[in-house]
């Protein structure tokens, strides 16, 4: 792998570090977020076709610090052909999209493909969250499969959707017990 070093730029060595890792490198003008990117990467890996599974996560991902098969285990769960890491209740139930997945061999293809081709390059982040995280969520209960994530605020034992570690660990929050939820 490359470092940096005299003549050789952070940027170039982190652009070969991903090329020794990643099927492919795109970069481009950062319009429309998450939702823009994935759409362009996906058009260019032929909408995903021959995937078993795709993961999507945002920018504000990193790690992975602990073992992820157990997320990957529920994926691949036949009641389970889209999951995220947390499900709002914020405006409306909804999979967050900073981290979400989705089990091609059981996740319908033409609601996949139909709410992919509607994905523009909008510059509003509202927007984007209303037309596209919670939009995309809409069409998944609309196809009638079930939103699941790891963390459920529809499950949570606390009166405030936004409080994930009262969920997670009312008591006294701890990594631990996080990862034990997996």
């Amino acid at each position: 792998s490359a470092r940096a070093g005299p003549g050789l730029s952070t940027a170039v060595a982190a652009r070969m570090a991903l090329r020794n890792v990643a099927d492919a490198l795109i970069e481009r003008e950062n319009l429309g977020l998450d939702f823009a990117s994935w759409r362009l990467g996906l058009e260019q890996r032929d909408g995903g076709a021959g995937y078993d599974e795709i993961i999507l996560a945002n920018d504000s991902i990193f790690g992975p610090f602990a073992d992820i098969s157990p997320f990957l285990a529920r994926l691949r769960d036949p009641a389970s052909p889209f999951l995220g890491l947390t499900l709002s209740l914020e405006v409306e139930p909804h999979v967050q999209s900073f981290f979400m997945g989705f089990n091609m061999s059981r996740f319908p293809r033409l609601v996949f493909d139909d709410f992919w081709d509607g994905v523009r390059p909008l510059t509003n982040k509202r927007a984007i969250i209303e037309n596209y995280e919670i939009g995309l969520s809409r069409r998944i209960a609309e196809a009638g499969i079930p939103l699941s994530a790891v963390f459920d605020m529809r499950a949570a034992p606390c009166p405030s959707a936004a409080s994930l570690i009262c969920q997670v660990a009312p008591e006294k929050p701890s990594l631990a017990r996080i990862r034990a939820l997996w």
